[in-house]
């Protein structure tokens, strides 16, 4: 899977995680200032990310998680698709 097949996985995970079908999702919106994820909404989106890719993301990882981009490229690094 290239960046964009999981830049396309992801943001269904954010659209479902916000119950948002319809909404527009950017590789630079920031989660929580763009997209309205609150930290409880992120941690399901964190939760949703590891079980989706079969990865592990620990906590300083969660945190370093602002925009979708960072999401995407964290995701890429954990599946050695970089």
């Amino acid at each position: 899977m290239d960046q964009q097949g999981v830049f396309l996985k992801v943001s269904d995970m954010i659209r479902e995680v916000l119950m948002a079908k319809n909404l527009k999702i950017a590789l630079e919106n920031n989660l929580a200032d763009d997209l309205g994820m609150d930290s409880m909404a992120a941690v399901e989106f964190v939760n949703t990310v590891e079980d989706e890719f079969k990865i592990a993301i620990n906590e300083t990882e969660m945190q370093s998680i602002k925009t979708v981009n960072d999401a995407v490229k964290l995701i890429l690094i954990k599946k050695n698709l970089h």
